[in-house]
């Protein structure tokens, strides 16, 4: 029996209703999803851009810290150090190409108050006629009983020559800095003051201490009584970071110095300790939405990262208003073929039963396509992510031992050398080029391992005997710790000997790298369910525990911590879980009660071995 006419108007009114309401409410879902997905797009962007800027920040001042450490080593070698020698030592170092906001290294001799006026007639005395040290001069004079501190050496020389006789300590920020480098021995960096050389430009100045003999005083009473006066370098710091962070045209960024890495930190820096700002409105830029801290010699820069307007680009506006029309396109075709179906006499009900199967494929159509589209757009960030890590740490890594490196070949080059500083810096050379050739090595291994090219040699093996002789062979890894080892004999596998071992020397690398001397390394060696399960546990500081998912991802390196300030490439662990996972085992992570980190390697028993 069919019904009434004005009930099958009802119905044909509540389901195209409902085509509609559905419809709206599956845009709105979809504009949702791509919106958030473009918001998590662009935060990642701005994380890379800020991380990069950070990493390119360190890299230029650790350049001029190394530079101030160099010579200090030309001082500590020869008894005298003479314009010459100076000028031909800075022209080796190659500092002002690689790190142009670089306007100057110097060193400044100490001058007691007494000794001024004798010391300036002997700079006058040994000057060429029309040099400028012909009318050297010490000035501004400091206070009577105090000590100045001069330029005596200066390069370059052109554009220089106004500094040279310059009392640094006269300015109270100068001063500090000064004191703190001679009584630590250390490189300490001032705050932003304004340069000598050139006026009205801000800069900052490295400082190391020199003292009298060929090495650096024990105690601060000693060094104070040695101290003979600093090397610095001069850095023009808008000069320096403008082509690292001006180049970026989506971001302002902003350069604050905010004290002394062991004072507190303001929550908002001051204008007065702004070093650098990348347009004008980023000198007003007192908060943003990415801070990142960095350590230069003994003071804490911080960073401020904010996106410019046109950050987000036009495709990642357009996509979430796409989606949403998309989804009214669909909605109003599904309410026509509603409409039509509704009309249809002889086939409404089939028709309605099939335009709701239609909505919900469509539905399922739609939220199977963002969810795809939110996966790809996860990978890709996690691809981008592990690229800008990886070209950071190999960067890092591969970049300081080939700095020392070039320094002490170029101190090689000194006919003047005792035998046994020439001993010295040829040892220095070959730890450097062993932690180079220990890089290279572990990167290739696991590039191997994820290419599937390198082949195992798999042989049946005792692992209790394997375990036992790599350890005799690590006496020096673990010269400095007290090695715990309670090992189960008799245990076989099938494996290949060489990855084995890689994978226990560098479980045992980590656990004296990140623990303190003199404490305790645990390996034991046992059997569980047909497992061989090998354990090294260390004393060191621990793993935090949201970072635990991520440390045997490759180049992962975790926060600022005790741990990952020790060096390396963030693939040991890496390695360690592709050749286990080669060997069809498994290797985890657990948290001692008693504190540090435990590492479980699980491999499979082969068939026949003793309970």
């Amino acid at each position: 029996m069919k019904a009434p006419p004005t009930l099958r108007a009802r119905r044909g009114i509540s389901v195209v209703t409902v085509v509609g309401v559905m419809g709206i409410v599956i845009s709105f879902v979809g504009f949702w999803l791509a919106n958030r997905a473009t918001s998590q797009t662009r935060n990642r962007h701005l994380d890379s851009i800020s991380e990069q800027a950070r990493a390119s920040v360190q890299r230029r001042m650790d350049a001029n810290v190394e530079a101030v450490f160099g010579l200090r080593g030309l001082f500590l070698s020869h008894d005298t150090v003479d314009g010459s020698k100076f000028a031909d030592y800075v022209a080796s170092s190659d500092l002002f190409r690689r790190s142009r906001g670089s306007s100057a290294l110097s060193f400044d001799r100490r001058v007691p108050f007494a000794q001024i006026a004798a010391f300036e007639g002997a700079v006058r005395a040994a000057a060429p006629p029309g040099s400028p040290r012909a009318s050297y001069r010490v000035q501004p004079l400091p206070s009577p009983g105090a000590d100045a501190v001069v330029v005596d050496l200066i390069e370059p020389r052109a554009g220089n020559e106004d500094a040279l006789g310059f009392n640094v300590a006269d300015d109270p920020v100068r001063a500090e800095a000064i004191a703190a480098a001679r009584d630590t021995g250390g490189a300490v960096c001032t705050a932003p003051v304004e340069l000598v050389q050139r006026e009205s430009t801000v800069g900052v100045l490295v400082f190391l201490a020199v003292y009298r003999g060929n090495s650096v005083p024990v105690t601060a009473p000693a060094r104070r009584r040695n101290f003979e006066g600093v090397v610095a370098a001069v850095i023009d710091v808008n000069v320096l970071l403008r082509d690292v962070l001006g180049l970026e045209p989506t971001v302002r960024v902003a350069i604050y110095d905010v004290g002394p890495i062991v004072a507190d930190v303001p929550a908002v820096p001051t204008a007065g300790r702004r070093l650098f700002a990348s347009d004008t409105a980023a000198e007003n830029l007192r908060s943003a939405p990415r801070v990142l801290d960095l350590n230069v010699a003994d003071r804490r820069w911080r960073l401020l990262v904010a996106p410019r307007q046109g950050f987000e680009s036009v495709s990642e506006r357009i996509v979430p208003f796409a989606v949403a029309l998309a989804g009214l396109v669909v909605t109003a075709l599904g309410m026509a073929l509603a409409n039509t179906t509704v009309r249809a006499r002889r086939m409404a009900e089939a028709l309605a039963a099939d335009t709701g199967a239609s909505l919900r494929a469509r539905e399922s159509d739609l939220r199977r396509t963002v969810a795809e589209l939110q996966k790809a757009n996860e990978q890709l960030r996690d691809l981008d992510r592990r690229k800008d890590t990886f070209l950071g740490t190999v960067s890092h890594e591969l970049s300081t031992p080939l700095t020392s490196i070039k320094g002490f070949a170029a101190l090689m080059s000194r006919g003047d050398l005792t035998e046994a500083q020439r001993a010295d810096f040829l040892q220095r050379i070959a730890r450097n080029a062993e932690s180079l050739h220990g890089v290279v090595e572990q990167l290739l291994e696991f590039s191997q391992l994820q290419r599937g090219s390198m082949r195992l040699n798999l042989e049946e093996l005792d692992l209790s005997v394997l375990v036992t002789d790599i350890l005799r062979q690590s006496a020096i890894v673990l010269a400095d710790h007290e090695l715990i080892s309670e090992i189960t004999d008799g245990l076989r596998i099938r494996g290949d000997r060489l990855a084995l071992t890689r994978v226990l020397s560098n479980l045992l690398t980590n656990a004296t790298k990140y623990s303190p001397k003199g404490t305790r390394v645990w390996v034991t060696l046992w059997e569980d369910s047909a497992q061989a399960l090998l354990g090294v546990r260390d004393d060191g500081p621990g793993i935090p525990e949201d970072e635990r998912e991520h440390i045997f991802d490759a180049f992962y390196r975790g926060r600022d911590t005790e741990r990952t300030r020790e060096p390396g490439t963030g693939v040991g662990l890496a390695l360690v879980k592709e050749i286990t996972g080669s060997h069809g085992g498994t290797v985890r992570m657990q948290a001692p009660a008693a504190g540090g980190a435990e590492f479980i390697v699980a491999l499979p028993l082969l068939d026949g071995t003793p309970d």
